[in-house]
């Protein structure tokens, strides 16, 4: 062992590569350059994809870059040793040394040869571009589809309120009665069509996008997947218009009742609700005494939980929100009053259209239904509603449930 030690650390008989070159000055000098440069460069690159690995966390396969930066630092050293044995012939250190380097490049490029298949089933970024516009394309057609199939039901909705007051001064009531079945069949057909019609593109848009997320989404760039979580949302956002459309739809096909109804102990019960989901909230609430009326209670329950769910919405910003509940002296007009954000009454008029926002979702979250919703009740009651703002001073809505009452435009 020891004259083997000896041996390796010794020179012994052998003489240094410079004797090959005849120490020809220029052919040494050649050597001697190249080999540096090529030392230097098979050094520096390691560094460089370790600052690749460490700013792109995202990319895979983190461990192969491990073994590619030993397999050229040991290059370098080979073509370092090749300098050193120009003048020293240590060949027993330099064939240690080409051992070594043999030791990292065989598993290196064993383990590039398994991950060959891996790698050439990773997405190109004009795929990805080609997915996300595509995506893209489908989610703003399935949203000017959405705006059409609602302008499509809101005409009919109107033409059926209009239809039904016809009926009632109609000589031929049968006939008319049978006319506003099948058109109320009709609709009902339409709006399920309508579900049906968009919620299938709807499902595939979510359904791919959510798949690429969980398949691909340690893999993809922080932009890849802010896109395809923005399109996750969109679509579920999509999905929450479709079923308030269908909401919607529904008013007109319930047949409205005409029996007594509390609506102070309704809007205390509302409230209360409201008060039990949100407890941090500090609310103060005025609920008038013996609001009592006749009217359709459910379509009444639904149309009091849109005016104070959004009395409840719109003061959320408000340190102490105040609502309240109350009846116009000496007549049937009953109201809802807040003290939140408010509305400029030049866009008054926009606030019963079905979607039509006047404040941000990011402000406050909403499908812009609920006015709809609110004011096809009191029209099926015979009603008006209407309301007074200003921006920042709260909001109050009237509403009456027949055709007496204090009254103003929509």
């Amino acid at each position: 062992m020891s004259e083997w030690l000896s041996d390796f650390c010794s020179s012994g008989r052998f003489l240094p590569h410079g004797h090959c070159y005849l120490w020809n000055p220029d052919l040494v000098r050649l050597h001697l350059v190249s080999d540096l440069l090529i030392a230097l460069a098979y050094t520096s690159i390691p560094f460089t994809l370790l600052k690749f690995v460490r700013l792109r966390k995202d990319i895979p396969f983190h461990w192969m870059f491990v073994c590619f930066g030993m397999f050229i630092v040991a290059c370098g050293a080979t073509h370092a040793m090749e300098i050193w044995t120009l003048w020293n012939p240590d060949y027993w250190l330099a064939g240690v040394i080409k051992a070594i380097t043999a030791a990292a490049s065989v598993p290196t490029a064993i383990l590039l040869a398994r991950l060959m298949p891996q790698a050439l089933e990773l997405p190109t970024p004009e795929q990805w571009r080609r997915a996300h516009a595509e995506l893209s394309q489908a989610h703003a057609v399935l949203e000017d589809r959405v705006r059409e199939r609602t302008a499509e039901l809101t005409a009919r909705n109107e033409e059926l309120v209009r239809a039904e007051k016809a009926l009632r001064e109609s000589d031929a009531l049968k006939t008319a009665i049978q006319e506003a079945e099948e058109a109320n069949a009709e609709l009902e057909t339409f709006s399920y069509s309508v579900a049906h019609d968009l919620r299938t593109p709807l499902r595939a848009i979510s359904g791919f996008s959510s798949e690429l997320l969980e398949d691909w989404g340690d893999r993809l760039d922080p932009t890849a997947r802010r896109d395809l979580d923005r399109i996750v949302a969109a679509a579920a956002r999509m999905a929450e218009l479709i079923d308030a459309l269908l909401s919607l739809a529904r008013l007109t096909r319930t047949d409205a009742r005409r029996e007594r109804i509390d609506l102070s102990e309704m809007a205390t019960k509302i409230l209360g609700q409201l008060q039990e989901d949100s407890p941090a909230r500090r609310v103060e609430t005025r609920i008038s005494e013996g609001l009592i009326d006749l009217g359709d209670p459910q379509l009444v329950k639904a149309l009091l939980e849109n005016l104070l769910g959004n009395a409840w919405k719109f003061t959320g910003k408000q340190a102490l929100a105040r609502i309240e509940v109350g009846k116009l002296e000496d007549s049937t007009t009953y109201f809802v009053r807040d003290n939140g954000a408010g509305f400029k009454m030049e866009y008054a008029a926009q606030l019963y259209a079905p979607f039509r926002r006047l404040h941000n979702v990011e402000e406050f979250e909403g499908t812009g239904i609920g006015l709809a919703t609110v004011q096809r009740i009191v029209r099926r009651h015979e009603g008006r509603v209407w309301a007074e703002s200003a921006p920042d001073q709260g909001a109050t809505f009237y509403f009456t449930l027949g055709p007496d009452g204090e009254r103003k435009n929509t």
